[in-house]
């Protein structure tokens, strides 16, 4: 019986699967970051190598050939960045077909079911990507903390903070950021986030930023104007994402488009979600957002599959 083995490897996590035939999960893995250009090679490597272990004894197939094997992995742009990466996959020893391909396509397969439209993830990063009715693609955004990134939760908890400093110094509005963010991390005053973010090695890193969208999100369930506009902007950053990849791809004319949203951010709900959406349609009429069918780590499933020839569409509902 074919089995098939899909991993997603973000910026926070690795998850591993592996399925049959009909797409059925046997086994589950689960370590930690993937994304090498922040964490290292060795590192990501072993977090690779540790979700696909665990997913195949979970699944009780140790030593028994795979069909076919899909890993989306953050930060695998470029040439350079496949060919590091094909280096660690080639490493495990799976022999059989392998597919690497950007995160961002196992979030869009995982989401739509297999089926054409649009994903916008807003993780600790962000990046949306699309495919369309002749499988074309495109992605936009996912240029890293830098140069990009804008209204993924890195982005968020960086805004958050300045919002709080700004604040104290008497540059901007008043927030409950700030007394939230002394709370969270024991400080007197929100000027000492200064020896937490440029400290050597600075305690508060990308990741630990990025986890402050909760606490962001909380302050503008609590009513604070900074906490919605960081909220209102994050919304708006991800719906120029989304539009950017809609326009350069082509759409069945009177088809709806379906455009989900992947990640931690989306849990401000409608905060974020309206401003995204209205970008959206402004820029694609035919846009539909709907919620994600499933995880960016079936999403990986799905496309062994199809690089095994199944058609997605013929699997019996949804499964994961």
């Amino acid at each position: 019986m074919p089995w098939v083995l899909g991993l997603d490897g973000s910026s926070t996590k690795t998850v591993a699967l592996v399925a049959n035939e009909k797409g059925r999960v046997l086994g589950r893995g689960e370590a930690g970051p993937a994304q090498y250009h922040t964490i290292g090679l060795r590192a990501a490597a072993e977090s690779i190598r540790a979700a696909v272990r665990a997913a195949i004894e979970d699944a009780g197939l140790l030593g028994q050939a795979l069909s076919a094997a899909s890993f989306a992995l953050a930060g695998v742009d470029r040439t350079t960045d496949r060919q590091v990466m094909a280096g660690v996959i080639a490493s495990l020893g799976l022999g059989c077909p392998i597919k690497l391909d950007l995160h961002a396509s196992a979030a869009l397969a995982g989401a739509t079911g297999g089926l054409p439209g649009a994903v916008v993830v807003a993780g600790t990063g962000s990046i949306a990507y699309g495919e369309d009715q002749k499988g074309n693609t495109y992605r936009a955004g996912g240029y890293g903390p830098v140069l990009g990134d804008e209204g993924g939760g890195y982005d968020i908890g960086r805004r958050a903070m300045l919002a709080a400093l700004r604040a104290e110094d008497g540059r901007g509005p008043a927030t409950i950021l700030g007394e939230k963010l002394k709370k969270r991390f024991m400080l007197t005053s929100v000027s000492e986030l200064i020896n937490l973010v440029y400290g050597d090695p600075p305690p508060l890193g990308r990741p630990e930023i990025a986890g402050l969208t909760p606490m962001v999100i909380e302050a503008a369930h609590e009513g604070d104007t900074m906490a919605r506009e960081i909220l209102r902007v994050a919304g708006r950053e991800l719906g120029l994402l989304a539009a950017a990849v809609l326009t350069k791809l082509e759409w069945a004319k009177g088809q709806p488009v379906p455009v989900a949203g992947s990640g931690g951010a989306f849990e401000a709900g409608n905060l974020l979600a309206l401003p995204m959406q209205q970008v959206i349609r402004s820029a694609c009429p035919q846009a539909e957002i709907v919620q994600p069918r499933h995880t960016a780590s079936y999403g990986a499933v799905l496309l062994a599959l199809r690089h095994m020839g199944i058609r997605l569409e013929d699997l019996p509902g949804d499964k994961h």
